[in-house]
């Protein structure tokens, strides 16, 4: 009977349906506590614990207390059910006010954490934790624990990850308030250079023999010759790299953030890297040599192997699109890319041309081309009208204008390259739009992408 009652209640629980459940509730504890089973009287507990914390009751403080005490004669003082209810009691005693009682709750449900496998469930414990220093304005005990919970987050997300990202612009917050805001400017600094793979925004903040690379560099590209700027971005590359590994060295093992300075060090090497595969493909358009997009796409692999960049992902799909023209063996690399790949106009698009290429206008090379339009609808019309690089703003939404006019820049060549490539797009067009859209249909004729 007890089982019934709690599957019951706890179905309630979970639906948000409460009519009954405190009745279901107290028959289950009834005959758990009639059948002398501290498991049962535990669970029990513990499901009208959270009823109460849900519905703000005034009995969930002392409801909970009961819940600890069960939970650590049923389980064990070491047991994560025992963990889990000294957590929930130690958020009712923070608002209750009774700060030292919940403190010492939070501390004993991270000691009996710190004895499990289970790393997420530990690195909440240490965040609660400093969430409640950070609160009660006790920085340097919220320090101690953020260390001890970021050293945690990079070994369970990845030292470059965006969740360490994000948690270290807490860091930033903690050192200010603790007075230390020279370190605080810092790590905002460096944030934002980690952020920023080119080197415009943030050119200044580089050592003065970076600085002097890439002012060269951009000398070369500001006019307009493209062949000795591929050859100074591949004659810097080294010399980049070079001096990424010697700043690297210089960093102490035990320092918090080193990654993110090693991520920091090498992104004018990074950046090189990634403008020399963009104009090895702008070269390969003009003179269709295939060692070219070779070499391309070797420099945006080993870039994604350092860091999963999204600019790098889409610029090396758009590479391995253009070499399965004439190699399908790239096709399973391209659909690896695009399935790994968040959903945009470059991933869309090149999903449908690319089946396209390899089935001809099929049902299911439409239902890509559909969805690629119902994505962003603005491609058609810009690959018809053309734009000016100048125009481009520098960000872009997802499905917008800008996003349509970026990817033009990229890829308006492989469409226009594709045998029947427009006419397959015209004739979806013309299938599943509606008809306020197929008016435009003929502005987009072959005749109408000469102006590209």
């Amino acid at each position: 009977m007890w089982k019934n009652h709690y599957r019951i209640a706890e179905r309630q629980l979970t639906t948000g349906k409460f009519k009954k459940l405190e009745w279901h509730v107290s028959k289950a504890l009834e005959f758990a506590r009639a059948s002398n089973d501290q498991r049962q009287i535990a669970k029990t507990l513990a499901l009208l614990s959270k009823f109460y914390m849900d519905t703000d009751n005034p009995l969930a403080g002392e409801t909970l207390r009961q819940s600890v005490l069960s939970a650590e004669q049923a389980f064990g003082p070491n047991s994560l059910e025992l963990a889990e209810q000294l957590e929930l009691l130690s958020c009712v005693l923070e608002f209750a006010p009774e700060l030292e009682a919940a403190e010492a709750a939070r501390l004993r449900a991270l000691a009996i954490r710190e004895t499990s496998n289970e790393s997420e469930e530990l690195l909440d414990a240490l965040d609660l934790l400093v969430e409640f220093y950070v609160n009660q304005n006790r920085f340097e005990q919220a320090e101690t624990y953020f260390l001890r919970a970021l050293e945690l987050r990079k070994r369970f997300y990845g030292p470059l990850s965006e969740e360490v990202e994000k948690e270290i612009k807490q860091y930033a917050t903690i050192l200010a308030e603790l007075g230390r805001k020279n370190e605080a400017e810092q790590l905002e600094s460096l944030l934002h250079r980690c952020s920023t793979c080119g080197p415009d925004e943030v050119h200044a903040q580089y050592a003065p023999e970076v600085q002097t690379i890439i002012s060269s560099i951009k000398n070369i590209e500001s006019q307009g010759q493209l062949d000795k700027s591929i050859e100074a971005l591949r004659d810097s590359l080294v010399s980049l790299r070079d001096i990424a590994d010697k700043q690297s060295s210089l960093l102490a093992d035990s320092d918090p953030v080193r990654e993110l300075k090693m991520r920091a060090h090498s992104n004018p090497h990074r950046w090189a890297k990634s403008s020399l595969a963009q104009l090895l493909r702008l070269k390969c358009e003009n003179e269709s040599r295939r060692d070219l997009l070779l070499e391309a796409a070797e420099h945006l692999r080993n870039l994604l192997a350092e860091s999963n960049n999204l600019s790098d992902r889409l610029h090396l799909m758009l590479t391995i699109l253009d070499l399965s023209e004439a190699d399908d063996a790239y096709y399973d690399e391209l659909n690896k890319l695009i399935s790994e790949t968040p959903i945009c106009a470059t991933s869309m698009y090149t999903k449908a041309l690319s089946m396209f290429r390899r089935q001809g206008s099929t049902k299911e090379s439409r239902a890509a081309m559909k969805a690629a339009l119902d994505f962003n609808r603005y491609v058609p019309e810009v690959l018809a009208t053309g734009c000016n690089p100048e125009d481009v703003p520098n960000h872009f939404s997802f499905g917008d204008r800008a996003e349509a006019q970026g990817y033009y820049l990229e890829a308006s060549r492989q469409w226009i390259a594709t045998p029947g490539g427009v006419e397959f797009m015209i004739e979806v067009i013309a299938r599943t739009l509606p008809a306020s859209l197929r008016r435009n249909v003929d502005r987009i004729a072959p005749p109408s992408l000469a102006l590209v």
